[in-house]
């Protein structure tokens, strides 16, 4: 890989950018054009800039970024005018200084600036790994932690005794309710058994077969509603979950429900899990 320096001002004898060629280095000579300094410094992979003393002040607003963001070195060829700050730079230079110690020290830089750009993307990239890994714990924490969620809710909490209920039947035209119940029923509660119905007259038929201990029953069932079924099993012990929203109607149901054995009537839309 060629090492490329951009030069900007104006070499008087032109021996120092004529050695730097002859050694390999490519040398881009913009004179004292700011714009055309601009331009090769977004343009082109910079290992240097060289920067002649007399006009080093035209472009001086130019240097910070470049050496602190960009890590790009800065080299001073010295005429002796004194008028730049040598403290700006990363290396100092003058004119007359014997050719092979000005490369010799030119080299240096370059080779450990390079050093410190290749680590500063390793420490990039290591930190980019460490953001990664980090979103990655905290998914693999939360993922954690709603399983143990999970788990503790099957263990059952420990400040009470979880429920103990011999046999259920959930019983409700939507298949995905009763798939919810039925876990959850798995989850905070004890039970050997748990049938689902999707219709009045299946309940009807389940409920006499097994026997259960609850009833889960909506209101709204095909073929025959949630109170019919409840009539013709009121000697079992039943609860009922419907859909209605409007008081009335809970009211309503309510008192009907609880001449055939109904302990409860909450709506529907408003359970939360």
């Amino acid at each position: 890989m060629a090492t490329r320096i951009i030069h900007f001002g104006v070499d008087p004898s032109g021996s120092i950018l004529a050695a730097l060629a002859a050694n390999g280095y490519e040398v881009a000579v913009c004179g004292t054009s700011i714009p055309k300094l601009k331009q090769m410094l977004q343009q082109r992979d910079v290992d240097a800039l060289a920067v002649t003393e007399n006009d080093a002040p035209q472009a001086f607003d130019l240097f910070t970024p470049v050496r602190s963001i960009r890590k790009v070195p800065l080299i001073l060829f010295q005429d002796g005018t004194g008028t730049s700050d040598t403290s700006q730079f990363d290396l100092a230079i003058h004119n007359d200084a014997p050719l092979p110690d000005l490369l010799d020290r030119i080299a240096a830089l370059i080779e450990r600036s390079r050093s410190l750009r290749a680590e500063l993307r390793m420490s990039r990239e290591q930190r980019h790994l460490l953001i990664a890994e980090s979103a990655s714990l905290r998914q693999e924490a939360a993922t954690a932690r709603v399983e143990s969620q999970r788990i503790q809710a099957k263990l059952g909490d420990v400040k009470g005794e979880r429920l103990s209920i011999r046999s259920i039947l959930v019983v409700d035209d939507y298949a995905r309710w009763r798939e919810t119940m039925c876990s959850l029923l798995r989850d905070y509660a004890d039970c050997r058994v748990i049938s689902e119905a999707e219709d009045g007259v299946e309940a009807v038929k389940k409920a006499s077969e097994l026997k259960p201990q609850l009833i889960l029953l909506d209101l709204d069932l095909p073929r025959q509603n949630g109170i019919q079924a409840a009539r013709q099993n009121s000697k079992i012990e039943s609860r009922l979950r419907h859909s209605f929203r409007e008081h009335e109607h809970r009211r309503r149901y309510s008192t009907r429900g609880a001449e055939y054995g109904c302990e409860g009537l909450p709506v529907k839309s408003r359970c939360s899990f």
